[in-house]
């Protein structure tokens, strides 16, 4: 005679109900896709106002141009006023931020991902991102490698997490089965 120790059976549900619960969380992070690429893809824009150039690749950055003296001085003239946010000393395409805040993603269908400024809020903004001085394009927003590669790094990392935490949850010890003769 064969007999099962309940116990064991009660780990083996739980055991599905783990698979199910694993499978739940990877469809959820495969509709949130669209959503992970926008965040990191306006996290790698506004890192570009940071830094004041827009990078390429790691290590890859091709700076914008240095405002020209009479922009400074104009800037330098106005800290008369009490409060005011111009200066010379600030950075590049930071004194208002309003450019800085506009930018955001917008996700149509399942994988599309429009990453950009809306127009009517910052009119300028097409002029600067298009704009070319002394020979060199001061982009501050669009596709690179950099960003792909920031972009497939998080998606990873968020995979593996799912992963780490089933792990983590089935890591326990179980008891052996018992299945004896009488």
């Amino acid at each position: 005679m064969f007999y099962y120790n309940y116990a064991e059976l009660k780990t083996l549900a739980q055991g599905a109900a783990d698979m199910k619960r694993l499978a739940d969380e990877y469809k959820t992070f495969e509709r949130n896709l669209p959503k992970i690429a926008g965040a990191v893809a306006v996290k790698v824009i506004h890192e570009n106002f940071e830094k004041q150039g827009f990078v390429e690749s790691k290590g890859t950055q091709t700076k914008w141009s240095a405002r020209k003296p009479q922009t400074n001085y104009a800037y330098d003239n106005y800290k008369t006023y009490k409060g005011n946010r111009y200066g010379s000393d600030r950075p590049i395409l930071l004194q208002s931020r309003n450019l800085y805040r506009g930018i955001s993603f917008k996700i149509e269908g399942e994988h599309k991902v429009f990453v950009g400024v809306d127009l009517n809020l910052v009119p300028y903004a097409k002029f600067v991102n298009e704009r070319v001085r002394n020979g060199t394009q001061d982009k501050y927003i669009g596709w690179s490698k950099g960003m792909a590669e920031s972009i497939h790094a998080e998606i990873v990392k968020r995979r593996a997490k799912i992963f780490k935490n089933f792990e983590e949850r089935n890591s326990k010890p179980t008891q052996n089965i018992n299945l004896g003769v009488a």
